[in-house]
């Protein structure tokens, strides 16, 4: 959807510009409310980022390494040779933060990320989001329906 008024910039690119489009959505991790849709259930956790890491053309060195460095940041590393199907409301959380993150976006905008998670769940997951964001050095955006987020 194109703005009506104003302008918004991403990385310094004007969104609004179709001569960036590539470029903008380059430089976006995205984490929608609803996660569960978007994984390919009979995959693996590594089996999934690599997937993903190849739609956003990481050459297969880096798209091993991402996917191990940050499946082993987000606490799946001892899970990452299991199928997804059997992965909690947080495994999956954790997975899509993995996943918005494996392609070094320079900006992240999480939508309702937190749903479906008790207290201490996102409580832990908004920490591992602050710890990998400032070890990244990357934006984050966050929308939510709660005040405490």
């Amino acid at each position: 959807m194109l703005p009506d008024a104003g302008k918004a910039l991403i990385s310094g690119l004007d969104v609004a510009d179709p001569a960036n489009k590539d470029r903008v959505f380059a430089s976006i991790g995205v984490i929608l409310g609803e996660r569960s849709w978007s994984f390919y259930w009979r995959l693996t956790a590594r089996q999934n980022l690599e997937f993903y890491a190849t739609l956003y053309e990481l050459d297969d060195k880096e798209k091993k390494e991402r996917a191990d460095y940050l499946l082993d940041f987000v606490g799946l590393g001892g899970r990452k040779d299991d199928h997804i199907s059997g992965f909690s409301s947080g495994m999956l959380n954790r997975l899509a933060i993995a996943r918005a993150f494996l392609h070094s976006p320079d900006v992240l905008l999480l939508d309702e990320f937190l749903v479906n998670l008790d207290p201490r769940a996102s409580s832990e997951t908004r920490e591992l989001i602050r710890n990998l964001a400032k070890k990244e050095r990357k934006t984050v955006l966050i929308t939510s329906n709660n005040a405490y987020v």
